[in-house]
Formats: structure tokens, sequence, C-alpha cells
């Protein structure tokens, strides 16, 4: 079967005691509505095709699963849909639209007794349920609107008016507070209500509230008879962020009055005025299914009376419409009501030949307001940012534990191991280790993803603290240009062990440099021949070496001179002198500064 033609289900109405013999029955298959033979004798016994033929003993969870939940998902997918209950009176349709009487309806207990539940609430609950299963960006606003058509006059349910009113008779006399509009794209009832809900308790509270003020009398046939249509709409406005586009879905739930026919309602006065309204715009939407059930060819030279009756314009988007459609036609099996039956079953199958032309509504929002809400996103991004930077730095504090001064530090607490240099701007990364802070974000931004150089394992995070103990470190040995440098206050506490490993990673140039401009280590370095030694052998080139030995009438080889006579300091102090003062060759051949950018030189 096409998906786009309206899907039309059979709903057999079980027999009362005074029967015994139904006038319809159900093929095996449950698809074909066969009548009795001993209905009429004379007359060929007929068949119907359905969709579905929903037989006397079936649940209503059965009757929603196979004609309801399919136009659900269209709804959510952003499709109009509609499921409408059409029959005579006291055939059923109430029954299966909201619940089997009257009296439940308004029961506030409908909504813990779900197997009583009728179409209407179990759409409202799975339509909130597959809202809020939906993992995309989409964004879902709902609202709710009722009305009713009673004596073709459009009522808004919602309305304090309509409320005020609990009696048909009154309705006579109110002024109706809707009308109905038409643009070039749908139809749409002009100054209707329409309340926003956010959970299904909410939309069913509003409706249970639109029933109890629903027009009802008491028949021959049923003794809570609708004298009313009654259409509950829900509007779902999804909205993507992604493409700006808001995409409108209206989801039609209608609950058609029943055909009467006098002599068996025995009604008068006012309620068979009632009746003849409802007969007659039931004609009027017989008429239109008539003309679309033609082929849209034959359609062209046609006349669609939607103009006929309130309730035609009304459904216009169910019949004929950018929508899905479900008819569920209420039958009674019982031999006086055979002729009202047959004339619905008649009525679907004419339903069953319209096919519908399925689109989706869609705006796009306008460029002021993209705007607005391009400066408003922008906002709430930066605040955004400057929270997770806040809590990334209390996680930070949390996980790594800043180190103080003197506890464990050593010469390559102070490297980088990417660059292997002394950090000017140390940070710790989420691996737990230091690094400067321009290398490990080159590194970051090399690989495209927050890997850790020691571990080689991908970071949770990018996020980088500072590591304020090892800063403070290395701005105590770095000294600016042409002052006098006093680190005994800042590095009292370092072991001599720690300052030794430092200083022996330094040339001769730099140690005497270092003298210089640090009083503080003047003697500790002057004195240390261990230290001098270690210089003199990493600087000096061993031509030159030599030369100064000699200079200094010490005749034994530069590597096993002694720390006897004359110091390593003087050693490089003659070669010094023999350099003749180029400033070339009193440039620092290996310093902090090379090592990572802490120099401890002062330059002049």
């Amino acid at each position: 079967m096409d998906e786009n033609k309206i899907h039309v289900y059979c709903r057999l109405k079980p027999l009362s005691d005074a029967y015994q013999e139904p006038m319809f029955s159900a093929s095996e298959d449950r698809r074909t509505v066969y009548e009795s033979s001993t209905a009429f004798n004379d007359d060929p016994q007929r068949a119907y095709d359905v969709s579905r033929v929903f037989e006397e003993d079936i649940s209503q969870e059965e009757v929603y699963q196979y004609a309801c939940k399919p136009l659900v998902d269209t709804v959510l997918a952003g499709h109009n849909a509609a499921i409408l209950c059409y029959g005579q009176t006291g055939s059923g349709k109430t029954h299966t639209m909201f619940a089997p009487s009257t009296r439940d309806v308004l029961n506030k207990d409908l909504l813990q007794h779900q197997d009583l539940q009728g179409v209407v609430p179990r759409a409202c609950r799975k339509l909130f349920e597959g809202i809020k299963a939906d993992s995309s960006l989409m964004q879902y606003t709902v609202q709710l609107s009722t009305f009713e058509l009673y004596n073709e006059k459009l009522f808004d349910l919602f309305s304090p008016s309509r409320k005020a009113i609990t009696h048909p008779d009154a309705l006579l006399k109110l002024k109706p507070s809707l009308n109905l509009r038409q643009t070039q794209s749908e139809i749409f009832v002009d100054g209707a209500t329409a309340q926003e809900v956010g959970s299904y308790e909410e939309a069913m509270q509003l409706v249970t509230e639109a029933c109890s003020v629903r027009a009802t009398a008491s028949t021959q046939s049923n003794e809570y008879s609708s004298r009313s249509h009654m259409l509950v709409l829900f509007t779902v406005n999804k909205y993507c962020p992604r493409s700006f586009k808001t995409f409108h879905a209206q989801f039609y739930l209608c609950d058609l009055a029943g055909s009467e026919r006098q002599s068996r309602t025995q009604v008068d006065g006012d309620r068979l005025k009632e009746a003849c309204n409802i007969n007659r715009s039931l004609l009027a939407l017989g008429k239109v299914i008539h003309v679309l059930s033609y082929s849209a060819e034959a359609q062209q030279s046609m006349h669609v009376p939607y103009r006929d009756s309130k309730l035609t314009r009304l459904l216009q988007n169910a019949f004929g419409g950018n929508g899905k459609t479900a008819l569920i036609c209420t039958v009674s099996n019982e031999e006086e009501d055979f002729r009202e039956s047959l004339s619905t079953l008649q009525f679907g199958n004419r339903a069953s030949c319209i096919t519908n032309t399925l689109s989706r509504t869609v705006t796009a929002q306008s460029v002021p307001e993209l705007k607005r809400l391009l400066r408003a996103a922008k906002v709430e991004i930066s605040n955004w940012r400057a929270q997770v930077d806040k809590l990334q730095h209390e996680v930070l504090q949390a996980q790594f534990k800043q180190p103080s001064i003197g506890s464990g530090l050593t010469m390559d607490s102070f490297l980088c191991p990417i660059t292997s240099q002394v950090m000017l701007d140390p940070v710790i990364a989420q691996d737990g280790y230091t690094y400067e802070r321009a290398a490990i974000e080159w590194h970051f931004k090399l690989h495209g993803v927050a890997k850790s150089p020691v571990t080689g394992l991908v970071l949770s995070s990018p996020a980088l603290l500072a590591n304020r103990t090892l800063a403070k470190a290395t701005a105590t040995f770095s000294t600016s240009r042409n002052k006098q440098w006093n680190c005994s206050e800042g590095y009292a506490s370092l072991p001599d062990e720690l300052l030794h490993k430092i200083f022996f990673r330094l040339d001769g140039v730099t140690l005497a440099r270092l003298c210089q401009v640090c009083q503080s280590f003047n003697q500790y370095i002057h004195s240390n021949t261990e230290l001098w030694q270690h210089a003199c052998h990493q600087t000096l080139p061993p031509a030159q070496f030599l030369i100064s030995l000699q200079r200094l009438n010490l005749n034994v080889a530069w590597r096993e001179l002694p720390a006897g006579q004359r110091s390593w300091r003087e050693v490089f102090k003659t070669y010094l002198i023999e350099s003749r003062g180029s400033r070339r060759r009193l440039e620092p051949g290996l310093n902090l500064h090379q090592l990572g950018g802490v120099s401890l030189l002062a330059k002049s």
C-alpha cells in the first residue's frame, strides 16, 4: 500500500446481550471486512479492504500500535499527521480516542490505568517520550490547542467563556470565539489558545479539562452522546541550531461526532438540531472524500467542496493535504445499525483511495534574529570558557601538588622534556610532567591532539597548570642586564650538591661572569677546584690549553694536572690573557641560555 495514502482501520464493536448474530466479520489476515451472509439475503455479500480489522476482543494498546504509532514517529520527523475516528453514534469512537466511557475520560486516575487509555493519551505519552529520547541537538517546543465544532460554530475549549458553560443548550446563545483563516500553505484557527506543554502529565491535564466542558447529552442510543466534533491539536516545533531552521508539525487527533438516525436516537428539539448539523457536516466531509478519491487527472476538472462546512475546512490538511492520515472506522455489529455501519465502511473505502502529499513546513530565521543569536551565543561561550578554565585549574591543583623549593629538585627538574632546555614558563600537563608552555602547546598543535610527549598517551584535556614553584626557582637563577644579583636569600635552602650539579653544567666563561654578577657565589666558585677543572676541560681547546700550562711552567699533561701549585681558575685566567681580549673568545661556549633560555651572564 502507498505510504502516502490514507490508512483506514475498522474496529468492530462487541455485540450487546440483545443480539447474537454479528453483521460483520474479519478475514483471517484481518485485512478485509465481510458482511454476514444472513444480513440481507437478497443482496450479494460484500467485502471491504482495510489496513487492519480490530475485532471485538482487541486491546487499546494493539489499536495504538497498528494505527497510531507510525504517525507519532511521523510528527517527530517534522511532518503533519492526523488520526480521525468516524462512525455512527454509540459505535465506540470516544472509547477508541480517549477511554471506554466519558466517566473514564474525566477520571484523573486514567493516567495511572494505561490499559484503559485510548489513542489520545497513548499518542501524547509516546510523543513526549520520543522527544526525551532524541539525542540530537534538536530543540523541541510543544503547544496544545483543543477545539469543538458545535452546530457549525467553532469554540476554543481553553477559553474562559467556554469553560464557564456546562450545558450544551447555553452554547446556542454563545458567540463563537474562533474563525478559520487560510494562507497559501495552510489552514489555521485564528485566535486559538495555544498552551505550551512540557510533559505528558501537563498535556493530559489540559485535555481532561477540555473534555469536561465538551458538549454531551443523553440519547436513546448513548447515555453520553457527543454533540460536537472535538479536535485535539499538538503543534510540534523542532529547531535545528546547526541550520537555524525550524520544522513545524501539526498532529490532529479528532473525535468526530457520530451520524444519527432520528428514529434510532429518538431526539427532538435542540438535540434534533444538533443531530442535523452533525449529519450535515459529515455529509460535506463525505462529498470531499468522494471527489478526492478520484485520480489526480479527474480531480483537475472537479471542485473539491472544502468550504461547504467548517469541519471540512478544519480537516483540509488531513484529507488531500501535506501529511499522513489514519482513519479509524468504528462499526456496530448489531442488525439494527446495519445501514449506518455499511455507510461507515463505504466512507472508509472511498477515503482509502485518497493520496496525500507528504512535505514539511520549514522556516528559516531572519538575518537580524541570527545576529542576535550569534551575539548571545558568543557571550554564553565566553562564560562557559571562563567556567571551564576555572574548573580545570581547580582539578589540576588537586591532582598535582606543587613541590616546595629544595624538595627533590635536580638539574633535570629545570629542563623541558621536549627541548632539553631550562624552562622559563613551566607548566604541568595532565600526564603529571612539567614542560615549557610554548613547547607543549606546539606539541599539541603538531599532533592535533593533547598527547603526552613522555608517555605517548592521549590526555583527557589539553589544560595546563602553571608550575609556580619551578618558575620561582628558575627566576632566582636568572639575572637582569648589568645588575648585581643577590641569590643568597632565594637559594639559602638549596643543598650544596644541587648547586654543584647546576654549576657543573657551565663553561669557564660563564663561571667567570657569574662571579662578577653574583657576589654570593664568588667564594664558592673560586674555591671549587673540581668545578674549574671541568670548566677548563670543557671550554679550552687542547692546543691553547697546553700553551696556558706552559706559561704557568707546569710541564705535565693537561689531563693529569693536579690541584696543587696553581688553581684551575688561574689556568683559565692565563688562557683569557693569551686570547688577547678577543670578544669572540669571551663568548660563552656552553651556558644556561643555550640549555634553556636562562642566562646567568650579565653581558655588557
